[in-house]
């Protein structure tokens, strides 16, 4: 006796369910970045003041740790230009940009956490590579190092918060203690240079920012130098 039919399946249904899924994610993410953006710019060209400005710092220097193309430290320089013309207050821009870096952190290190599927595997997968052991090895033992200097290089915070959430899985009370402490130094510092080019250059608030923008490419230019030049140092030691 032939029993009755299960209900058949449609791969092809579900394929289309999958891309208009993703597709729909994709526009959100596109549209959210799109008025970040723009309101980024507002406050860059200072047209935004105001509570509005302390929240907006907050919401891109948390997306740019989700979204590196969000302006996040280019919009944090221009709050602490502002502060020094007299438009917000300097402790408060401080504040809202170690908020923003810390909770962007966090954010980064929750979804690489709880990956499943194709992107756990993906994780995995590059975990266990040649290089891979090697860089998990050393995240578990200079994590901290890393989430403190690492932030300073772009796409390199978004790759370390991933890596220590999703691979090495730094326990979060440990993450959490050296992310507040990596955020709030680099407002801290990012601001006060900021701040004191602004102060310098009071009335010409343009400049300042152009100022601020071009010494902080350098600084990181450095950073990223100097790192290069120590790896290269110790790579006869490690063969």
């Amino acid at each position: 006796m032939v029993g009755e039919a299960g209900p058949v399946s449609r791969p092809g249904r579900s394929l289309t369910g999958r891309i208009l899924r993703w597709s729909l994610s994709a526009l959100l993410v596109i549209a959210i970045v799109v008025v970040l953006w723009n309101q980024g710019q507002r406050l860059i060209a200072g047209e935004s003041d105001g509570w509005a400005s302390y929240l907006l710092i907050v919401l891109l220097v948390f997306g740019d740790a989700i979204c590196p193309v969000l302006p996040g430290e280019t919009t944090l320089n221009a709050g602490a230009v502002l502060a020094a013309n007299g438009h917000l207050s300097i402790w408060l821009v401080i504040l809202s940009g170690a908020i923003g870096a810390v909770a962007g952190d966090s954010t980064v290190y929750w979804v690489a956490r709880c990956a499943r599927g194709r992107v756990r595997d993906w994780m995995d997968r590059a975990a266990g590579a040649k290089t891979g052991v090697k860089v998990v090895q050393t995240l578990r033992t200079s994590g901290p190092v890393f989430l403190l200097f690492g932030r300073y290089i772009p796409g390199v915070r978004f790759a370390l918060n991933v890596a220590l959430g999703g691979v090495v899985k730094m326990p979060y009370r440990r993450f959490i203690f050296w992310s507040a402490i990596s955020g709030t130094l680099w407002s801290v510092i990012t601001c006060s240079a900021a701040y004191y080019v602004g102060t310098a250059l009071a009335g010409y608030p343009v400049i300042s920012m152009v100022i601020t923008g071009v010494g902080t490419t350098l600084l990181i230019g450095l950073i990223v130098w100097a790192q290069q030049r120590w790896s290269q140092r110790d790579a006869p030691a490690g063969g």
